[in-house]
């Protein structure tokens, strides 16, 4: 019985090898479904096999030529496919595979005779490689990034390419590599703490076109690292000899702290903080303060595990103080004087320091920061109240850095001070002050520059009347209310006389030095000046003559014509002053001549009465 079922699966096992074609897949019909007809590949380079979908009940040949052999035929076989369609399949023998040579391959339907499908094919060209094994995903020690590797193929991995397919939350995208690549990628900008899924699939060809892409491998999802700030991680040193990580353990419960640290610049192995330098969020790590740190912690939430990066840093710029202690203060005057003790007096150089105080009806806290390592400081005081001050440490960044420390006990000081009151009852008075000052310098100012563009100016109405008054009384008498300006030259004063006071007076011999006037006459007395008898010689006095030509009129002239057609007064003129000389002419006179008191025009007068000149010496 035995032996019967053995001979049974034997003969099974030869029928098989003999008559069986191997299976097409769906899968590999499908990656090639782009490709025309028939189409063909290989997946060693020792097999080749073209196939071609047709309706049922059609018969075909398959018929190929390898460069200038003869034409060879294909036994068939057929697999259902979909859609009620008949897949043929053609295997090639082992030995009408070559590569590095074409192949013109070409499908007869029988029943017409005629070529059907007709390409020329190259073997090597035609790869269809199974996809990559044993995706890895890595981390790459920073937060939002993760690194891919898988292994690289045994023979011709020059010329397989790659394509990667990942998805993050939204995130979705592809990235091709170039042929020759290393067998990792580093997937960057991912949204940290959400799973990402890879997949790879590759294509090998000897051209740059040619080739099939192969099936994409299982997809593999890894959550993306996050920051230690998501956990509130964070790793500091109060002395210098060793560093405390502390982190929140609410947000994702139980966390396992990774650490590796340098030993004289070398990194170590990582590891895995012990329990009995650990507790349930927080752990101590041992250094110098030149030491550099790596620190990561993981923690299983759900199904898969999240992981948080930290920078790497070093112990001498992870420096956080304890608060300064001994906090006093004493009222010095109207300022407030702070004294405290420095938390680490071995980098007491290095540190600053920053206060902050608060009234006690106030709601928001003041800062103020000292930057230097003097641990004493002065605060002026505006207002009276309770004060609470507290200040806190941390290093200025020149050699040391780090964070601020916790803020020290507040420290309360009741003050008394009445500064802050009389400031703002003085303001007021100060301003006062300010604007009459203001005021009074301005007008003085004001006053200067309306003198100095609009200077005052004597009003000619009041001038002319008292001008013309003296005339009518025949005696002219210096107004001295009327302020002349130090630069006016004084105004001779002319007295005139009527017609029978000039016929009485001792018609004078008019002296030889006055040739310039031959038609008037000069009294001369002992004294060598000349004067009309029975006048003032502080005085000048001109007799006027009617025939004085108009046209010789020089300096303010008057023209008086109450009677132009009389007739001419019979008389000399007499001239007292001993500014009479032989260099006395026209040109000493001040040419003024104010035609706005002449009663007719100049060239009308024939014959003028009263002509009457103002001759001044200069």
């Amino acid at each position: 019985m035995d032996l019967q079922i053995t001979y049974s699966i034997l003969f099974f096992c030869l029928t098989v090898q003999v008559n069986c074609n191997p299976h097409l897949s769906k899968q590999d019909v499908a990656l090639l479904a782009a490709e025309p007809y028939p189409a063909c590949f290989t997946r060693t380079f020792s097999d080749f096999t073209c196939f071609w979908e047709a309706p049922m009940g059609k018969s075909y040949d398959f018929l190929y030529q390898i460069e200038d052999d003869a034409e060879s035929r294909c036994n068939i076989s057929q697999q259902d496919s979909a859609e009620g369609k008949i897949l043929h399949v053609c295997v090639f023998p082992d030995t009408d595979v070559h590569i590095f040579a074409y192949t013109q391959v070409r499908v007869v339907d029988k029943d017409s005779n005629t070529t059907v499908y007709n390409r020329t094919l190259h073997v090597e060209d035609n790869c269809l490689f199974n996809p990559p094994s044993n995706v890895f995903l890595d981390y790459t020690g920073k937060a939002g990034q993760i690194l891919v590797k898988w292994p690289a193929p045994t023979e011709h991995k020059d010329h397989v390419q790659y394509e990667l397919r990942y998805t993050s939350k939204a995130l979705q995208d592809t990235v091709k590599l170039k042929k020759g690549s290393s067998c990792e990628h580093t997937l960057l900008s991912l949204v940290p703490g959400q799973p990402c899924t890879v997949q790879i699939r590759s294509k090998f060809s000897f051209a740059d076109t040619g080739g099939h892409w192969s099936d994409w491998t299982p997809s593999v999802t890894v959550t993306v690292p996050q920051t230690a700030a998501d956990i509130e991680l964070m790793c500091h040193t109060s002395d210098l000899r060793q560093v405390r990580c502390q982190w929140n353990k609410e947000r994702y419960g139980y966390a396992s702290l990774h650490y590796r640290q340098t030993d004289r610049n070398i990194w170590g192995n990582w590891k895995t903080c012990e329990n009995s330098n650990a507790s349930a969020s927080q752990c101590v790590l041992c250094g110098d303060e030149c030491t550099m740190f790596q620190v990561y912690l993981t923690a299983t939430f759900g199904l898969l595990n999240q992981t948080f990066y930290m920078d790497v840093f070093r112990m001498n710029n992870s420096i956080k103080t304890g608060p300064p202690g001994g906090l006093i203060g004493e009222l010095i005057g109207e300022r407030l004087c702070l004294r405290w003790i420095c938390p680490l007096p071995q980098i007491s150089d290095h540190l600053m320091y920053q206060v902050r105080y608060q009234l006690q009806e106030e709601s928001k806290w003041k800062y103020f920061t000292v930057h230097n390592s003097s641990t004493s400081i002065c605060l002026d005081v505006q207002a009276s109240g309770q004060y609470t001050i507290q200040i806190q440490a941390s290093p200025n960044g020149s050699f040391y850095s780090g964070n601020w420390s916790a803020w020290s006990k507040p420290f309360t000081k009741q003050l008394n001070s009445k500064a802050g009151l009389l400031f703002i009852a003085l303001v007021p008075f100060g301003l006062l002050i300010i604007s009459v000052v203001l005021f009074s310098s301005s007008s003085r100012y004001v006053s200067k520059i309306k003198k100095f563009l609009w200077p005052p100016v004597p009003n000619l109405n009041d001038v002319l009347d008292n001008f013309l008054k003296d005339i009518d009384g025949q005696h002219w008498e210096l107004n001295g209310s009327i302020k002349q300006s130090d630069d006016d030259t004084p105004a001779s004063v002319l007295e005139i006389m009527s017609e029978k006071e000039a016929q009485v007076m001792k018609k004078p011999s008019w002296p030889p030095n006055c040739t310039h006037f031959p038609q008037y006459q000069l009294v001369m007395d002992n004294n060598m000046e000349y004067a009309v008898p029975g006048l003032e010689m502080i005085r000048e006095y001109v007799i006027l003559k009617s025939s004085h030509d108009i046209s010789s009129l020089t300096g303010n002239d008057y023209v008086y014509g109450l009677n132009a057609l009389s007739d001419p007064l019979e008389g000399n003129i007499c001239c007292y002053s001993s500014l009479c000389s032989d260099t006395f002419s026209s040109s000493t006179t001040t040419t003024i001549l104010n035609h706005s008191y002449l009663q007719a025009e100049v060239g009308s007068l024939s014959t003028i009465t009263n002509h009457y000149t103002n001759l001044e010496n200069q």
